[in-house]
Formats: structure tokens, sequence, C-alpha cells
């Protein structure tokens, strides 16, 4: 199959350039492994009410779309954050599960803060420890 110009695989099709794998599970789908392992460990934290109002893929439309004559020049740009939730004392936390961090995500993130005035915190996993940046 020949995309853009490049020829692929039809065993690479549909997989994503940083091996993470989607998964679909019985509570929904998810990204990476990695987020679906940060999902089981928020929840076990609200259920021993450590947090509260654990939410997914909640978005946040940081750009409208732009038209001209009706017509759309440019699609929204919109930022969906990987979970939400609230600790005891009422802090409102954003989080974002990265393996890699991509110029395009710091950009949403700043526009994020400017518009919103939330701040993403970046989670990560180093020898099996969340790490909360």
């Amino acid at each position: 199959m020949v995309y853009r110009g490049i020829r692929r695989n039809r065993k690479d099709m549909g997989r994503n350039k940083y091996k993470a794998s989607k998964i679909e599970t019985t509570v929904g789908k998810f990204d990476s492994k990695l987020e679906f392992e940060r999902y089981v460990y928020l929840r076990q934290l609200e259920k021993a009410g450590l947090i509260r109002d654990l939410k997914r893929q909640v978005p946040y439309t940081l750009l409208p779309a732009q038209k001209k004559d009706g017509k759309v020049l440019y699609r929204e740009v919109k930022y969906l954050s990987d979970f939400e939730y609230f600790l005891p004392t009422g802090e409102h936390i954003v989080e974002d599960v990265k393996g890699i961090i991509l110029p395009i995500f710091k950009v949403k993130q700043k526009l994020l803060f400017y518009f919103y005035g939330i701040e993403v915190k970046v989670v990560r996993r180093r020898r099996g420890e969340w790490l909360v940046e």
C-alpha cells in the first residue's frame, strides 16, 4: 500500500510509530498500556478516598475552527486530557501520560494554561514508579 509516496507493509498499517499499542478493556479504550495502568492506579486511589471524580478523555477547545465564506479553512485545535480528578483539598488535577513528549504537546500544554489556567501534569513511569512532573 502506498501512502504519501511511502511504501509500507500491510502489517505496519495501523501501528503507532512510537510502538504504543491501543488497549480495549471492559472499562473502555486506552491509547497505550501505560495509560491503562495509570487508570487502574487512579481507580484504586479513588476507591480508597484519596481522589474523587476521576474522569477520562475530557476535551478542551484551544482554538475554534476558522471559517471563510462558510467553509472551514482550519479545523478546531483541541486538547484531550488523559485523566482529571480532584484531591480532597479541592485541587483540580489534569494528567497526561507520556512516554515521549512531542513538541505539539508542549504547545497545547501552554495554550491550555493560557486560556483555561490549567496546568497539565505529565505522568511517566520509571523503574515501576509513577513520576508526576
